[in-house]
């Protein structure tokens, strides 16, 4: 999605979004609204009367600052409508490489759980193969598994008690409340 919207930012930067519709007399460069800080803006053109201008250069003026106004409003809304488009394009893309089907939630922590188990087996497995090739002696593999066995059980320990200590104050809040 990132790649997308880089894409439609620099289209947008280069010229207008729709080729038909371009920016009125006096606008300037269209990246003035995607890019302020580099670009002069459209009204900074159309600000300063002349100091011989007529009521109706005034207007006429004014009525092209109004043209800009309405392209500005346009072109940012069919920037809205294609940003839109990618994240939704995006959105697809995701759902089918990822299936909303997908439930790992019997693995009780989700993506999350996935990722530790993994690591951790991932870990045991590296220790197996060193302590095969005798590049660890036994100290050391039992150090690093008690390491693992400590982290693995701290963290269940620690989702426990915080479990029960949000049930006990969700008790503890309703036996207090009205009824």
């Amino acid at each position: 999605m990132k790649n997308l919207l880089r894409d439609l930012h620099e289209k947008a930067v280069s010229g207008p979004l729709d080729p038909s519709k371009p920016p009125p007399d006096g606008f300037g460069n269209p990246a003035q609204l995607w890019e302020p800080h580099v670009w002069i803006a459209y009204q900074d053109h159309f600000r300063e009367p002349e100091e011989d201008e007529t009521s109706e250069g005034k207007q006429i003026r004014q009525q092209k600052l109004a043209e800009c106004k309405v392209w500005e409003v346009e072109e940012r809304g069919r920037y809205e409508v294609e940003r839109k488009k990618i994240e939704a394009d995006a959105q697809l893309r995701a759902e089918k490489k990822i299936p909303n089907s997908l439930d790992i939630s019997f693995l009780g922590g989700g993506w999350a759980f996935l990722l530790e188990f993994s690591t951790v087996i991932v870990i045991i497995f590296a220790l197996l193969v060193l302590a095969v090739l005798h590049t660890l002696d036994g100290k050391e593999i039992s150090t690093i598994l008690a390491a693992i066995a400590g982290y693995v059980l701290g963290k269940a320990s620690a989702g426990a008690t915080s479990g029960q200590s949000d049930s006990s104050r969700d008790n503890s809040s309703s036996s207090r409340s009205p009824q």
